[in-house]
């Protein structure tokens, strides 16, 4: 139960990284700020 709780855990990690990162492309218009 524990891992399964840590396995959502760095979905949604994953996920709200994702969405930052693809924001932060739309809003600037580039990707190579790092």
């Amino acid at each position: 139960m524990k891992s399964l709780h840590k396995l959502s855990i760095s979905t949604i990690f994953i996920y709200t990284f994702g969405f930052a990162t693809t924001l932060h492309v739309a809003t600037t218009g580039s990707d190579d700020t790092g």
